[in-house]
């Protein structure tokens, strides 16, 4: 057996199964009555509409909901719903450019002057050597204010026909636009950015040739069986078949609107925070990190996967796909959370947060913003349980 360091007291183990583990496309999804009172709890707790838990183990998948997808009305949450997931796209993002990096369509070290020879002297000198792991780290530079002329689709002067009409072409113009302005102070050091996914978005596409969901759905939606996920705002307009929406003010949750069959932050921008699925698949794609540390992989390599949770030399709370966090209830973990939000307010929040080496992910997340409180405390009840009840 092969041994890896991979976060501090973590061993990833690569071709030899060293615990139950089953690969997450086998993984039954189960409803849980233990899961369901820990939200019943949470519920009476927190002013919060709908709440949604899987938890991972060896034993299965297990989820449950609670509440309402809609306040003032009857509809009842399902953990089928499909539930937006926000920042917690980056993850899939992440993954689908390290499978790019696999097969070799497309290297983490290539720099925007490799990738892109015709933005030589169309964006800032401080990026023409950036590279692609500089993106996924956090550490490019770029900021995470879009400048006005964002709103804009139009690519510079002097950048015509580098890319294909329609959202490659709108890609490709904002990465230029907002690569014109000079990298922050920030740049080599951890600063969160939404833009920077963006532009990880054009470069696969760059890469490719094919649309950035499409190559989503090609390397990581198909081959980890998530079969409930899409992007956009699920549900549509004028029927309540999926999570209505609540913005948080002063403790009160306000201003409802449902959901459109169109994004809310529009396809432009859906690497950084445009996925959704089923809460159950969102513990699955979690679940498939646990798996190949523990020997079983797939959809990516074995060495694709040590990457991916492995941190940085550079950002050593960050690895290319997962922040690194301690928690209470898992010890050291992976983890990511998001937060979808406008100018109505923050308003849905969800968390992600798996150990490796104790075979357990949880995934929480509600319809209602400002609920961090209420998901971290719901996660941590869940993840103590979970350790209980893990078969040996």
């Amino acid at each position: 057996m092969i041994l890896v360091t991979l976060l501090v007291g973590y061993k990833i183990a690569q071709g030899v199964p060293t615990s139950k583990v089953d690969s997450p496309i086998d993984k039954p999804i189960v409803e849980s009555k233990w899961i369901g009172e820990a939200l019943d709890k949470a519920l009476t707790k927190y002013n919060t509409p709908a709440l949604y838990a899987a938890v991972a183990t060896p034993d299965g998948i297990f989820v449950a909901s609670r509440g309402i997808r809609m306040l003032g009305k009857t509809a009842k949450a399902d953990f089928r719903d499909k539930v937006r997931i926000a920042s917690i796209t980056k993850p899939f993002t992440a993954a689908m450019i390290m499978k790019l990096n696999e097969k070799s369509k497309l290297s983490t070290s290539d720099t925007i002057s490799k990738l892109y020879p015709e933005a030589v002297g169309l964006i800032d000198p401080g990026y023409e050597k950036t590279p692609i792991l500089d993106f996924l780290l956090h550490r490019s530079g770029a900021t995470n204010v879009e400048p006005p002329e964002m709103a804009s689709k139009s690519v510079p002067p002097g950048a015509k026909n580098y890319a294909p009409a329609g959202v490659q072409f709108d890609r490709f113009g904002y990465m230029l636009r907002l690569l014109q302005v000079a990298p922050s102070k920030t740049k080599g050091k951890y600063a969160y950015s939404n833009p920077a996914y963006v532009v990880l978005a054009a470069i696969s596409e760059r890469a490719t040739g094919s649309e950035y969901e499409d190559l989503v759905e090609r390397y990581v939606f198909n081959p980890l069986g998530l079969k409930s996920a899409g992007f956009g705002m699920p549900g549509h307009d004028g029927q309540l078949d999926q999570p209505a929406y609540h913005p948080y003010d002063k403790g009160v949750a306000r201003r409802i609107f449902e959901g459109s069959p169109v994004n809310d932050q529009g396809r432009l921008a859906a690497s950084q925070g445009g996925i959704h699925l089923s809460i159950g698949d969102l513990a699955r794609f979690g679940w498939a990190f646990v798996a190949a540390f523990n020997g079983k992989p797939i959809g990516f390599s074995a060495q694709t996967y040590q990457t991916m949770m492995t941190p940085s030399a550079e950002v050593a709370t960050r690895t290319p796909v997962w922040e690194v966090v301690q928690t209470s209830s898992m010890g050291q973990a992976l983890e990511h959370t998001g937060q979808n939000g406008d100018s109505r307010g923050n308003w849905s929040n969800s968390i992600l947060t798996l150990s490796p080496e104790r075979r357990i992910v949880v995934a929480v997340a509600t319809n209602r913003g400002e609920a961090w409180q209420c998901l971290y405390e719901l996660r941590d009840a869940l993840a103590k349980e979970a350790q209980t009840r893990i078969s040996k």
